[in-house]
């Protein structure tokens, strides 16, 4: 999930939860908690990954890989040459991404937050992973939660949670909210 205050981009600090004019904060989803885990040597997040485009980002970086196979031999060769394909600032730039990222009344996640559970108090895994009971939930989380993750036909408009995520890469269908003061302006293409 990118968030931008204008569209231009350029590389951003957003410690504090502002954003100056132009800058984008950029979030960390379950597909990246994979990579790096992944980087990091754990075998089974590599397997995991390669059935949900952890392939295709491979072969992005130059490093060719079936989906048949991947027993723990294969799965440490891939990784070895992924990690020697990773220019170290796109590594830099993985492991720099925050989870959440909160603006006003709009807090920013991947997936979703953990219902019950303060804002700051919430479990990275679930910022990048859950799906219910966040999606189920009628609760008030102390932000109205903006949030991908889970694939819908059309933007989810809640009170509590905004769901932007129209499967681009599947539906064509690629979604955007305009959050400014408290309209929210729903663009697609």
């Amino acid at each position: 999930m990118t968030l931008t205050t204008n569209g231009i981009v350029n590389a951003a600090s957003y410690a504090g939860g502002r954003v100056s004019p132009g800058e984008i904060v950029t979030l960390k989803g379950n597909h990246e908690d994979l990579l790096l885990r992944f980087v990091d040597g754990e075998l089974e997040a590599g397997r995991f990954w390669s059935g949900y485009d952890g392939l295709d980002t491979l072969a992005d970086y130059g490093v060719a890989a079936s989906a048949t196979g991947l027993d723990d031999a294969v799965l440490q060769a891939l990784r070895r040459d992924f990690v020697a394909s990773l220019p170290p600032a796109h590594l830099a730039f993985f492991r720099g991404l925050a989870v959440s990222f909160r603006l006003g009344g709009y807090f920013f996640v991947h997936a979703g937050v953990r219902p019950g559970v303060t804002l700051p108090a919430q479990d990275p895994h679930d910022l990048m992973w859950i799906r219910e009971p966040f999606l189920g939930s009628p609760r008030d989380h102390g932000a109205v939660v903006v949030h991908g993750h889970q694939v819908v036909t059309q933007v989810a408009l809640r009170d509590n949670r905004i769901g932007i995520d129209t499967g681009a890469s599947r539906s064509g269908v690629l979604s955007c909210v305009v959050l400014e003061d408290d309209r929210r302006e729903l663009l697609q293409t």
